[in-house]
């Protein structure tokens, strides 16, 4: 960013992206909760997805909404540019959390499955996508570009994730 940007704009991005990563501990917390849970009994894995993601969802909810309500306000206390400068990204980063937290749960239920093979995908395709994204949009969207690029790497792998687990066999 600061190659691109500025050092400023670099600490109105480092604000907004330290506070969206506090909302992203709900969802890898309970996926590793989940892992641990199958690692001592791997039966009724779907039942247990589906709590999770449930769980995941009624945590997220109020807090995203804290977090449009509020967020302005937050980075206010770092300063009035950075509520200025970094809000519209807070939002779009805040935004982003609803299918990073599906995405999570997958990402959780191939540590179940031991798939080594589909974590290193998943790793390759977000450093891909996300770099290339960023790269695109910080010219045309400023830093705004990258939250945008971050929302766009999880949407596209959450729709792919949601069909995957259309027509998973759990049990197998």
């Amino acid at each position: 960013i600061t190659n691109f940007l500025s050092p400023e704009k670099t600490a109105y991005f480092y604000v907004a992206w330290m506070i969206s990563e506090l909302i992203s501990v709900i969802p890898n917390s309970i996926g590793i909760s989940l892992f641990a849970e199958t690692a001592y009994d791997n039966s009724n894995i779907e039942r247990k997805l589906k709590r999770s993601i449930k769980i995941i969802y009624l945590l997220l909810v109020p807090l995203l909404l804290g977090i449009f309500f509020f967020g302005k306000m937050l980075l206010g206390v770092f300063g009035e540019e950075y509520a200025h400068n970094s809000t519209m990204l807070l939002w779009v980063l805040a935004l982003s959390s609803i299918p990073s937290a599906l995405n999570s749960a997958y990402i959780s239920y191939n540590r179940i499955k031991k798939n080594t093979m589909g974590l290193i995908f998943i790793g390759i395709y977000f450093f891909g996508v996300f770099l290339t994204l960023c790269l695109m949009f910080i010219k045309h969207f400023d830093i705004l570009g990258i939250g945008i690029a971050w929302l766009l790497t999880n949407l596209v792998f959450a729709l792919y994730v949601l069909n995957y687990f259309r027509n998973v066999d759990y049990e197998e």
